[in-house]
């Protein structure tokens, strides 16, 4: 049986915590060191370093960094440890803390939009944007009956952007598509850095 240690919670400077990985326990059950919260948990990291960065007078407080999407950063985090003897301990078990938090659009992604959403800015404007295309596309298209009046009748299935489909065969889901700098999960990777306290459960 593993020997428990108990530790200072003041004492615990750094900790390294990694996806799918499960802290130690004696009081209470173990858990995932890390738990993201929110929509964009798709985009977790794999590890996150958490540094004690003093006192707030309630509480440790800690920065913690990992690689995030450009157009994502942290938004609220808590490192939550096993008190030693109950809940609110000052001392704690080694190996017992984990990290809670929730990713966010970091402030340089404008025009957001909520997951599922067609209604933004973005969305009337592609509307307009298409329509006003398509009205080109069939003034265009559309046969002159002076030129084709002898011409046989046009090819089916080519009724036009919304009408229908040009090529019935086509798959749009063959054509490869990148994350948008725009949008949640879209740009380059960077270190992304957030700030929090402590809760002993």
């Amino acid at each position: 049986m593993p020997k428990h240690t108990k530790v200072p919670l003041s004492q615990v400077r750094t900790l390294t915590l990694r996806q799918g990985a499960k802290t130690t326990a004696r009081r209470t059950s173990a858990v995932p060191q890390l738990s993201c919260k929110g929509k964009y948990c798709t985009y977790a990291p794999r590890v996150v370093q958490c540094r004690q960065e003093g006192h707030d007078g309630l509480s440790p407080q800690w920065a913690c960094q990992a690689d995030l999407p450009s157009s994502l950063a942290f938004g609220p985090l808590e490192v939550v440890c096993e008190g030693w003897a109950r809940a609110g301990d000052s001392n704690v078990l080694a190996g017992s803390c984990a990290l809670e938090y929730e990713l966010v659009p970091s402030a340089n992604t404008h025009d957001v939009p909520a997951a599922g959403s067609s209604s933004g800015p973005g969305f009337w404007t592609g509307m307009a944007a298409g329509a006003a295309a398509t009205a080109a596309y069939n003034r265009a298209t559309r046969p002159n009956p002076q030129v084709n009046a002898q011409a046989g009748p046009s090819q089916p299935g080519r009724r036009g952007w919304f009408g229908g489909a040009a090529q019935d065969d086509f798959d749009i889901s063959s054509v490869p598509r990148g994350p948008r700098e725009d949008e949640p999960g879209g740009g380059e990777m960077r270190s992304a850095s957030g700030f929090g306290g402590t809760r002993t459960r």
